[in-house]
């Protein structure tokens, strides 16, 4: 039978933590006696290479050679977890990320161990159809060297109500109301722990961003920033086809007259202060912003090329919009029917009737949008 762990209780009962940090160095590392005082042990990149430095003057070099015939970088995660957990009796894993090399070595790691109970994944944006059948992939193996993948894996949403498919189905072993969204709750609590309330906080917000040179309340249009693999975002397509979107919006919505404002909000992988340095956004009078979750409460409008935070947006009530079909094999047929996209005709075609049905609409006033937001997440 499949366990759902009481991740908060868990967390508390146990005297030890360990936190598989991502960088070289932790920045944990800047709290270490806060840490020790808690029982909270620190393992990034630079300890795991350190432990197996000791392996190697131990005279343990043949295991150690060994796995470095598989992957030099492979082995040297798998052999620190190995190091550091193999004693223990007891594992029980969370994880608050993904996409990492270090973290996929980790969960192989934990799948096969015998002392992990369960390892339940808070799952760090929409699950794509990729991740679906990589996840689909690693399970089966686990189950075919009867180390029970599938029993002891389990995932929690970032949204409330998501639908799931193929393999998730499964592995979402909680009711669909259960969601944990980590990026949204440090913003909520970092808001909450100063000395001005959160709609105070986007009341000033709006006054300075969008309503100073306003005579009329503008249709907000929200821009969620894509990330690319290339070495320069800004000499990317994807960027390309980003301003390009940006343009064409301008366009039609001032062949209706209508006041609006169109806010762009990087992707979290870049600096803020490289897009600051571009001309587009000051040309074309765009709204850079580094905070996307802002734009959850304020705006009309959500697009993104593919990034998953438009359907954050489209869960607090926003029309958001993605130019993906489902061709693209990006997101799951159950997944992409809760936003607008591209069905049957060219994608611009859809973006024009998408906007042109929102000119048509009253505009409500940010505040407006902002407390009914606020008051359905019940802060």
């Amino acid at each position: 039978h499949s366990y759902q762990p009481n991740i908060d209780k868990d967390i508390l009962s146990y005297p030890h933590v360990f936190v598989c940090d991502l960088p070289a160095f932790s920045p944990l590392w800047n709290y270490r006696e806060l840490c020790r005082k808690e029982g909270v042990f620190i393992i990034d990149r630079s300890f795991l290479i350190f432990l197996i430095g000791l392996e190697l003057v131990k005279f343990r070099w043949k295991r150690v050679l060994k796995l470095f015939k598989i992957s030099i970088p492979m082995a040297v995660f798998l052999e620190g977890y190995y190091l550091m957990f193999h004693k223990i009796s007891k594992i029980k894993a969370v994880f608050y990320t993904s996409n990492s090399f270090s973290i996929e070595v980790l969960r192989l790691f934990l799948i096969q161990s015998k002392q992990c109970e369960f390892l339940v994944e808070i799952m760090h944006g929409i699950p794509t159809v990729f991740y679906e059948r990589y996840l689909k992939q690693i399970l089966e193996l686990g189950d075919c060297y009867s180390y029970h993948a599938s029993m002891k894996h389990s995932s929690i949403s970032q949204i409330p109500k998501l639908p799931m498919f193929g393999v998730l189905i499964e592995d979402v072993k909680y009711d669909d109301s259960v969601a944990i969204n980590s990026f949204f709750n440090k913003y909520i609590v970092e808001k909450l722990q100063s000395n001005v309330s959160l709609l105070a906080f986007i009341e000033s917000e709006c006054t300075s961003l969008l309503l100073n040179d306003m005579s009329e309340v503008p249709l907000i249009i929200s821009f969620s920033g894509a990330a690319s693999y290339t070495a320069c975002y800004f000499n990317s397509d994807l960027f390309n086809l980003e301003c390009f979107i940006m343009e064409y919006i301008k366009c039609v919505l001032s062949e209706y007259n209508v006041p609006f404002v169109i806010i762009y909000t990087p992707h979290p992988a870049y600096s803020y202060r490289h897009f600051v340095e571009q001309s587009f956004f000051q040309d074309e009078k765009m709204i850079l912003y580094k905070e996307t979750i802002y734009t959850w409460f304020v705006s009309d409008l959500s697009i993104s090329l593919y990034s998953g935070s438009v359907f954050e947006s489209a869960y607090f009530g926003i029309d958001s919009f993605m130019p993906t079909i489902k061709k693209d094999m990006v997101y799951s047929a159950n997944i992409l029917d809760l936003l607008q996209y591209p069905k049957q005709c060219f994608f611009i075609d859809e973006l024009s009737h998408y906007l042109i049905r929102h000119v048509k609409k009253e505009i409500l006033h940010p505040l407006v949008k902002a407390k009914k937001r606020i008051s359905s997440i019940n802060i």
